[in-house]
């Protein structure tokens, strides 16, 4: 019987663990800086503020985990947070100029996937509970209203800025985009794709967003 060497196994495991890695960008379509998350200094993940080719700033030094939503002009981003690794989230908002962070929802509301800005006091929070996968507004005193629900699986969403509509593909094996209003909070159309390669392709478009990619979610947008 063989016994656990400690020493080995973080002589072997450090360089992996310390190879720099960046695993999370944030942006917005309305802006030319961006955050991202990057173990590049001892191994941690941390949070980066790219301000230009010359300027980039630490913003964390603690581990930095969970998607985040950058505001349009302001510094700060919208993040979702567990307790030790429930995967049942709130939502905070950190102000990465004054170093505050401040939790919206009183207690975790599920599982969260995406977080999109509507305007300086409401975010637009995609996720799913024991219940359902949902679509909901969330304003800054913790108020939440849901726009969409559904027992069937959300994969990925794309939210459009400029006239307030969300696609969102539902459903695994028969998969349908639904074309979200959000300020009438009702599903403007639902699109059925036979064409599942076009659903991996929409599934796809936040990790990689390729020119056919952004063409076909605006076709959708626009049908």
């Amino acid at each position: 019987m063989t016994t656990f060497d400690e020493e080995k196994f973080i002589e072997k495991i450090l360089p992996i663990m310390t190879t720099p890695i960046v695993n999370s960008f944030i942006g917005h379509p309305k802006r030319k800086d961006f955050l991202y998350i990057s173990n590049e200094k001892e191994g941690i993940p941390l949070l980066f503020h790219w301000i230009s080719e010359s300027e980039t700033k630490q913003l964390t030094n603690t581990s930095t985990t969970g998607i985040f939503s950058l505001h349009a002009t302001k510094s700060i981003v919208a993040q979702k947070k567990d307790v030790g690794g429930s995967e049942n989230y709130t939502v905070h908002l950190y102000d990465f100029t004054e170093k505050t962070d401040k939790q919206l929802t009183k207690e975790p509301i599920g599982s969260i996937a995406d977080i999109y800005w509507l305007d300086d006091d409401h975010l637009l929070v995609v996720g799913f509970n024991d219940e359902n996968y949902f679509v909901r507004t969330l304003d800054f005193n913790g108020h939440m209203v849901d726009v969409f629900t559904t027992k069937k699986q959300v994969l990925n969403t794309h939210y459009d800025y400029d006239r307030g509509l969300l696609a969102a593909a539902v459903g695994r094996r028969f998969t349908k985009i639904a074309i979200i209003d959000i300020k009438e909070a009702q599903v403007k159309q639902f699109i059925y794709l036979m064409n599942q390669q076009l659903v991996f392709i929409f599934m796809m478009s936040k990790n990689l967003l390729t020119c056919s990619t952004a063409l076909l979610i605006k076709e959708i947008l626009l049908l």
